[in-house]
């Protein structure tokens, strides 16, 4: 609806109406004692075409610029969401290659216990060659571990 004053003359000089937030004004508009726009008066019909027409022209710039501002509202939601996508693939990403890299650390580990801890054979038999000097095992004992190691080999 388009309104002009509270108490409007049978004519009025202008034209008022609200779209969305602002409102407008077309000099020389006809306005009924309602405060209604009146397409009966003693204006010509091309005054009244022409005053329909900046009407029309002004709110097709009103309905324009709500379109652009709705598709730039929504351009830019769209790459914001693009990003949180990346990001979030990114996390995922890292996430992923840091379990792998503890998973390889785990299976190392298990090799390394199914490894039994195998010393050099020549430094076992310096090992036994030492016990066998202190005394601490025999002759016969030294000659049956060293044949037990140069059988392993």
């Amino acid at each position: 609806m388009f309104v002009c004053c509270a108490n409007p003359p049978l004519y009025s000089t202008s034209f008022f109406f609200n779209v969305g937030s602002g409102a407008y004004a077309i000099a020389g508009s006809p306005v009924g004692p309602s405060g209604v726009f009146n397409l009966e008066g003693p204006e010509s019909l091309a005054e009244r075409l022409l005053s329909l027409y900046l009407l029309l022209k002004v709110m097709r710039g009103r309905w324009a610029a709500a379109a652009v501002g709705a598709s730039v509202a929504r351009s830019r939601a769209g790459a914001k969401e693009n990003q949180q996508a990346q990001a979030n693939q990114a996390q995922e990403q890292q996430a992923q290659q840091q379990i792998e890299a503890q998973q390889k650390q785990i299976e190392a580990l298990q090799q390394q216990k199914q490894q039994p801890q195998q010393e050099d054979p020549t430094q076992k038999l310096k090992k036994y060659a030492d016990l066998k000097q202190q005394g601490i095992i025999s002759e016969e004992e030294y000659q049956k571990l060293k044949a037990d190691l140069l059988s392993k080999i």
